[in-house]
């Protein structure tokens, strides 16, 4: 079973208050699919993996946080090209963030 809540989050790029899903528990039975993706329950969750400032458009594993070089990614030119609205142009901006912070593993990850 997949518990959930609502948090409210400060950007720390833009000082924008928002509301983001938390994960408080889940679960996963099985094995990932052959693109990486966690079994079900798990996979269902991935919309809370990654916040998005719907102000900025900062995306990281909490908008609360600040990621090493996150200004210098976050205006980038290949950042500013990624058009938000779904869940894998968010994904996509949180590796470039993980990647400008480098930490490789987590942007590989996204």
């Amino acid at each position: 079973m997949t518990t959930i809540r609502d948090e409210e989050q400060i950007c720390a790029m833009c000082g924008a208050k928002s509301t983001h899903r938390g994960i408080m528990s889940t679960n996963a039975f099985g094995s990932r699919d052959l693109d990486l993706r966690p079994p079900e329950m798990e996979r269902w969750t991935m919309e809370s993996w990654v916040q998005h400032c719907p102000k900025c458009g900062y995306a990281y594993r909490t908008i609360k946080e600040k990621a090493p070089e996150a200004d210098t990614t976050v205006t980038s030119e290949a950042y500013k090209a990624i058009e938000s609205g779904s869940l894998s142009a968010i994904f996509m901006k949180a590796s470039l963030i993980s990647e400008g912070a480098s930490d490789p593993d987590a942007a590989a990850n996204y």
